[in-house]
């Protein structure tokens, strides 16, 4: 498949209904590690649709409550969030420990990131929007080795749309 393709299938988080969603993918961890890294309780966790879980997250609109949806695909766990917890370093750390540990965030405030660990350190962590003005600010920040030569469309986390 190519990148469009793969990105397609996740349209459906490319809203303005949500306020704040976070993807993470880790590696080296199974789906109640990656729970417990995210501060969750395994032993609570239940399966749902994604129709359940916005539902739910509505049921507790103005409370601290959070839903994360976990699901392992060989090597990865990936989990989303309608929330920021992948985009807090220390949960990064805490779920990289031996592994790897890649998030997106974004917000409706315009707030970006994207971060990445290994083996319980951060090494990289930055909003993929300030580049296009990086050469005119002081001190000039430096982009990760890893994620030079990406490239991020602020238009939408979506597909872009072909013509």
């Amino acid at each position: 498949m190519v990148w469009d393709e793969l990105v397609a299938r996740y349209a459906w988080a490319d809203t303005d209904e949500v306020a704040s969603r976070t993807a993470s993918v880790v590696t080296g961890k199974t789906e109640d590690e990656v729970i417990r890294a995210f501060g969750g309780d395994p032993a609570s966790s239940r399966a749902m649709t994604f129709d359940e879980t916005a539902d739910e997250q509505a049921e507790h609109l103005y409370e601290d409550h959070h839903l994360l949806q976990v699901l392992g695909f060989g090597q990865h766990v990936v989990a989303v969030e309608c929330g920021y917890h992948g985009s807090i370093p220390e949960i990064a750390r805490r779920a990289s420990v031996g592994g790897e540990f890649f998030s997106v965030h974004s917000s409706v405030n315009a707030r970006h990131q994207v971060m990445h660990a290994v083996d319980g350190r951060v090494d990289g962590a930055f909003d993929p929007f300030e580049w296009e003005d990086a050469e005119w600010m002081d001190p000039e920040p430096q982009l990760p080795g890893w994620a030079r030569g990406a490239t991020f469309h602020l238009g939408s986390i979506g597909p872009r749309p072909s013509h």
